[in-house]
């Protein structure tokens, strides 16, 4: 059964600035955000370049757009998509848009870039797959990539998320994408540590020993989706049982006012450094992992993204509503600053265990991401396809 933030009691989750009435339901949360994100969108969008930036940062109390990013632009496209599935008013022409950024698709030199580029492929424009799917192409990115080299697990797992989609759209090269796929499956699992949590990358360099078994946030949510996924074209049920566990872990690992901790140890399986906590993470990631595992799985996670979005609207360490509504965006995370950020990770690390009695000094992170609003919509738009 999918969760959908419609099936969250209301109690103290509600969008509120400045002169704006209190929000009624959960529905008018995801009407908001989704409108909040499609307005931010167009702001973020260049034109003239094609791609959509890869910040906005407050500076004087203005809102400064700053540099391009492929990769931002493909995830962004993605949940374009998505809304536009849903029956939302999308204000951008996708199929324009993503001929545009096709363009960059050439530069492309990273295997995680590479995953997304198939998936958004798969969604907009599936007849153009045959070009990007031969076997010296998709052979040569895992030989290639320095993320495949050193087995990146957010990388890899959007590697394989996008050759999943490949497979259930496109009928070309077809046993080619099924030995890829089963290539790139095993090289995630790899770095599983067998205990709800996935490590970072190999240890193959002498930062791998260092950094491999210690997994990030997003070292958790893509992996669900992709063994989802997996699990899904192959019709089989270990990576569906480990996406479950993944799920559960982190829901079991989940701050007291919802947070979704920053580092995780792979060979515990606890909470290794707490901070920063992005908003992408609490109303797009989480709800698109939890959702995608409840639908295609299992579990009950309601209580999960209930918190997770509490936190995102205004319980949080700060006090803060992290939505801004008169300016379209999203504020990024709550953070220590970049030295007191290093210091903790390192300390952490060198302890390989996370001190509960650690005193954050938190400050608010005041930019937002394209990519962002992209997984608002990704996660948030309902979607109106038969589950698989």
């Amino acid at each position: 059964m999918i969760v959908t933030i419609d099936e969250i009691p209301v109690e103290r989750l509600h969008i509120l600035n400045k002169n704006s009435k209190k929000v009624e339901s959960l529905s008018d949360i995801r009407a908001q955000l989704i409108d909040l994100a499609l307005k931010g969108l167009r702001n973020m969008y260049d034109e003239e370049k094609g791609l959509f930036c890869f910040r906005v940062v407050e500076r004087n109390g203005n809102c400064v757009r700053e540099g391009l990013s492929l990769r931002y632009t493909l995830i962004t496209l993605l949940g374009l998509e998505k809304a536009r599935r849903s029956g939302l008013k999308i204000p951008f022409d996708l199929e324009e848009l993503f001929k545009r950024a096709l363009v960059f698709s050439k530069e492309i030199s990273d295997i995680g870039d590479y995953g997304l580029l198939l998936w958004t492929t798969s969604n907009i424009s599936p007849q153009m797959l045959p070009g990007l799917t031969d076997e010296s192409t998709l052979t040569g990115m895992l030989r290639a990539s320095k993320s495949a080299r050193e087995n990146k697990t957010m990388e890899m797992a959007w590697f394989l998320t996008g050759l999943c989609y490949a497979l259930r759209e496109s009928n070309r090269n077809k046993g080619i994408l099924e030995n890829i796929a089963k290539r790139a499956y095993s090289l995630l699992m790899h770095n599983y540590g067998g205990k709800g949590i996935f490590g970072h990358s190999n240890r193959k360099s002498l930062k791998g020993i260092l950094r491999a078994g210690i997994g990030t946030f997003a070292d958790q949510v893509y992996p669900i989706l992709a063994l989802v996924e997996y699990g899904n074209v192959f019709g089989e049920n270990e990576s569906k049982l480990v996406a479950l566990q993944c799920a559960e872990r982190i829901c079991q690992l989940q701050g007291p006012l919802g947070q979704w901790w920053w580092h995780y140890d792979s060979k515990t399986g606890n909470v290794l450094c707490k901070y920063p906590v992005y908003s992408v993470h609490q109303d797009g990631m989480a709800p698109m992992a939890l959702n995608a595992t409840a639908n295609n799985i299992g579990g009950e996670f309601r209580g999960s993204i209930q918190k997770s979005l509490e936190w995102l609207t205004g319980t949080n360490e700060l006090s803060r509503n992290m939505v801004v509504l008169d300016k379209s965006l999203i504020w990024r995370s709550v953070f220590p600053g970049k030295f007191e950020t290093y210091y903790h990770e390192m300390l952490a690390m060198i302890k390989g265990s996370e001190d509960d009695k650690e005193n954050y000094r938190l400050m608010l992170n005041r930019e937002c991401r394209p990519y962002h609003l992209g997984w608002i919509l990704f996660a948030l738009s309902k979607n109106q396809e038969p589950s698989i």
